[in-house]
């Protein structure tokens, strides 16, 4: 189960909240309306949440939770010094900027226990200039593998990557990212060509591979390629 918060990208007219945010900074890719800084009580109040979140869902019967750190959403915002202008102790600083996914991470884990999976969707590049980079997202995700989670969830931070070329739009920054790391990686960014993803799996470029729209557009997709692994 995926845990998330949206943060500046929340649609007020849907839920006639006010919006939060690390900065009274405009989302550069949504444009929603302007949010509220979060102050320190508040972001504490948001980790609970979090932790909460994750114990209902160790309560409803799923093996493990998923923390939700990419496509602009509050994590991400946190994350990249595009939408992060702090400059307390959550600002600043890639050590800063990832401090509340690391104390999220860290409370998540002591609360559901090591017999429950948890894995982090980490943003790792914002594809943005002035955004978080690459190299940052690789030292996050060793950050991650040292705070005990089980599984790396790659995606992009600010930019989702509905522009980028396919099929395997993110090949490059996934194999870059899993060097990075000893845990497994999930691997997304159109990979429903499964002889390209085989292939990357089969080369320990990534462990295991995520879809989405595919399965969207086509619920039997895995029926289907079964199919045709078969008739092979």
């Amino acid at each position: 189960m995926q845990i998330n918060h949206a943060g500046s990208a929340a649609n007020t007219e849907l839920t006639k909240l006010e919006a939060v945010a690390p900065s009274a900074v405009i989302h550069p890719i949504l444009n929603r309306s302007l949010p509220k800084a979060l102050t320190l009580s508040e972001i504490q109040d948001i980790k609970d949440k979090f932790v909460d979140a994750a114990l209902r869902a160790k309560k409803a019967g799923f093996d493990g939770v998923e923390i939700h750190n990419c496509h602009g959403f509050l994590l991400t915002q946190f994350l990249s010094p595009i939408t992060n202008l702090r400059t307390d102790e959550y600002g600043g600083s890639l050590e800063n900027r990832s401090r509340l996914l690391m104390e999220i991470t860290c409370a998540v884990r002591k609360a559901i226990g090591d017999d429950s999976l948890l894995l982090v969707r980490l943003g790792v590049d914002d594809l943005i200039s002035g955004g978080l980079t690459l190299e940052e997202g690789c030292i996050v995700s060793a950050m991650l593998e040292k705070a005990g989670i089980d599984i790396l969830d790659v995606s992009t931070g600010l930019v989702p990557p509905l522009g980028l070329p396919g099929p395997a739009m993110l090949r490059k920054t996934l194999k870059t990212v899993k060097e990075h790391v000893n845990i497994p990686v999930i691997g997304a960014g159109e990979l429903e060509e499964i002889e390209i993803a085989e292939y990357m799996v089969e080369q320990g470029e990534i462990d295991f591979i995520a879809l989405a729209r595919p399965i969207m557009q086509q619920p039997n997709f895995v029926e289907v390629l079964l199919e045709k692994i078969a008739l092979k």
